[in-house]
């Protein structure tokens, strides 16, 4: 059990990680295209932390406490880029993060 929730630690890790290289390509140029993959991305990552995914805790737990997911909020926000739905699903997770 121990193990499996490193796993989703680890790859919840993993994906805020090329989330944030998606940021940067953002950054570099602000093309549609990076626009949505990068939204997607942070969509992905919050869909996976939902309170019906398996080990949604673990999941809010490590999403909330991670520098890398704060820093993408923040810009995303900044950009305007942070909608309801985004906003929805935020808070969902903060709920059941331990």
């Amino acid at each position: 059990m121990v193990r499996v929730r490193f796993e989703v630690g680890d790859a919840l890790n993993q994906a805020l990680e090329e989330a944030i290289a998606k940021k940067k390509l953002y950054e570099e140029n602000q093309l549609t295209v990076r626009r949505n993959k990068l939204t997607g991305a942070v969509r992905a990552i919050l869909r996976q932390c939902q309170p019906e995914s398996t080990f949604a805790a673990t999941c809010s737990t490590v999403l909330h406490t991670s520098p890398e997911y704060r820093s993408l909020k923040v810009f995303l926000k900044d950009q305007s880029l942070w909608d309801a739905e985004m906003e929805k699903m935020d808070a969902a997770t903060d709920l059941i993060a331990l």
